[in-house]
């Protein structure tokens, strides 16, 4: 199951004791490890995993961590911040689901 957080981000519910942060990326010509990407994945959607938590609170704020450091402006933080707020509402109704079966 997934949980939408906006701004490329979401995060992958095993068993709602384990959460898998993960970003939504665009494959270019470069590559942070200096390796080139083949020509066919170019322009291809991956899924990059951001970080492996054991609380839908830990993902979370590491999502805001990385979401807030691509913000340019106050008023693209905010509107982060405040998506997130919305996330965090359906991520905890989830998780609490998850748990009661």
């Amino acid at each position: 199951m997934q949980i939408e957080l906006g701004h490329s981000f979401f995060i992958d519910v095993e068993d709602g004791y384990n959460y898998t942060l993960k970003q939504r990326v665009i494959v270019t010509g470069e590559n942070a490890r200096g390796k080139k990407p083949k020509a066919e994945s170019i322009g291809e959607e991956r899924e990059k995993a951001c970080g492996f938590y054991n609380s839908i609170e830990g993902a979370i704020s590491k999502a805001i961590m990385l979401g807030l450091t691509d913000c340019n402006e106050l008023s693209e933080a905010r509107q982060l911040i405040k998506d997130y707020k919305k996330a965090i509402e359906s991520a905890m109704e989830l998780t609490q689901k998850l748990r009661s079966k």
